[in-house]
């Protein structure tokens, strides 16, 4: 196999060489407060992780929220757990 593309055409490689494919994960499902961690303060969440993970390990969440009208803002970014 071989790619094309403005710079001219590459070297031959044999198909299936290593290549990681790496895709966007599935969303958390199940998603849900955790009423013996929310309070005043805290939020407590609970979620599964979706079915695929992309191809590579989740690490860390963004916990975002609609303002309204599907005006997102992010409220954390590297959540390591299911509490914030």
């Amino acid at each position: 196999m071989s790619a094309t593309n403005l710079y001219g055409e590459s070297q031959l490689s044999t198909q299936g060489n290593g290549a990681t494919i790496v895709t966007v994960p599935d969303a958390p499902i199940g998603v849900a407060d955790n009423t013996t961690v929310t309070s005043a303060s805290v939020i407590g969440i609970s979620w599964s992780n979706g079915l695929s993970t992309g191809g590579s390990p989740i690490i860390d969440y963004r916990i975002s929220y609609d303002q309204s009208l599907n005006n997102y803002v992010v409220l954390a970014t590297g959540v390591v757990n299911k509490y914030y």
